[in-house]
């Protein structure tokens, strides 16, 4: 099978899609889509197409993410496509989140306006920003919170949304929280050279990898994992819930947890230092400021971690 519908037998394997012909282009049916909502690939391309009752007369974009009018066989059709680079399993989620929108709104130009702007949070790849990203550091710092000795006062070790040297630091550690929709692997984002060691004085340096999925119903949201939370706990306090808000993002996209690992970083780990490189990089180092890369960590340098009893409605 070529590598560009490789994303969608996954997502058929998963269920996410029910194949419906394979001839010419390639089209699915969407399960229990609450209008019609058909996938389709084309190559190199894939993408949803969503039965318009409205009308949709601009294109739109965000996040890597296209909408745009089509007709097919006289009926019109909202066209939604991704680049190469996108995830099939935040395009489906999409197509999903949009049919039970557009049975309510329609495809009203403002709402759709709306609704990816809302969507285009979740499409930063790498901006330790992202809502993917909160996600992932609100449920680590839940169970901080109920698993070590500074409780709801860890919330304070926390860097919020602002880009700091480390997510989370406490008097004992500090915390690198990596978070990801992808169904496999281990494939973590180092944001500098500076960001994967312990400078002299800090606490010892733990990267906690969180693996999510996108959840149709039930799951929790973002506004489910601050709920019981003071403001005062938070980083600017009610402004914080506030501008979740205003990206529409609080209390809208439903997640899973699917699993955790946790590697501490010592002498032996597989990240790039300034030391290892020869002093002709060093100098271009010095000119280009700093170094992102990414790398896939293996099972032999990652441990188990049971986040589980962090999730709101989570008895301990």
């Amino acid at each position: 099978m070529s590598d560009w519908l490789d994303p969608f037998s996954t997502a058929l394997q998963r269920g996410w899609l029910i194949e419906m012909a394979a001839t010419g282009s390639r089209v699915w049916r969407l399960p229990s889509a609450p209008v019609d909502c058909l996938g389709f690939a084309e190559s190199p391309r894939y993408g949803i197409l969503l039965r318009d009752g409205g009308s949709t007369p601009i294109t739109m974009s965000a996040g890597g993410i296209v909408v745009r009018p089509r007709s097919v066989a006289g009926d019109r059709w909202l066209e939604i496509t991704a680049n190469r680079n996108s995830r099939v399993d935040m395009m489906v989620w999409l197509a999903i989140d949009l049919t039970q929108g557009m049975a309510k709104h329609g495809s009203s130009a403002n709402w759709l306006r709306d609704r990816l702007k809302a969507w285009s949070t979740l499409f930063r790849g790498g901006d330790s920003r992202s809502v993917l990203g909160l996600v992932g550091e609100l449920i680590v710092l839940r169970w901080l919170a109920m698993t070590t000795p500074q409780g709801a006062d860890v919330w304070h070790c926390w860097g919020g949304q602002e880009r700091t040297r480390h997510d989370i630091v406490t008097p004992e550690q500090a915390f690198e929280v990596k978070t990801t929709t992808v169904r496999t692997g281990w494939r973590v984002h180092v944001n500098g050279l500076k960001q994967a060691i312990r400078a002299e004085g800090e606490p010892p340096l733990q990267f906690v990898l969180v693996r999510l999925e996108p959840a149709v119903e039930g799951g929790f949201r973002l506004c489910d994992l601050v709920a019981d939370i003071p403001d005062s706990c938070l980083p600017g306090g009610s402004a914080f819930k506030d501008e979740l808000r205003e990206q529409g993002v609080f209390d809208t996209f439903r997640w899973n947890l699917l699993e955790a690992r946790s590697h501490i970083v010592s002498p032996e780990s597989p990240f790039l230092l300034s030391a290892d490189f020869a002093a002709d990089a060093q100098r271009k180092l010095d000119l280009i400021g700093d170094l992102s890369y990414s790398i896939e960590l293996g099972g032999e340098v990652l441990t188990v971690l049971d986040l589980s009893i962090a999730l709101p409605g989570t008895k301990s």
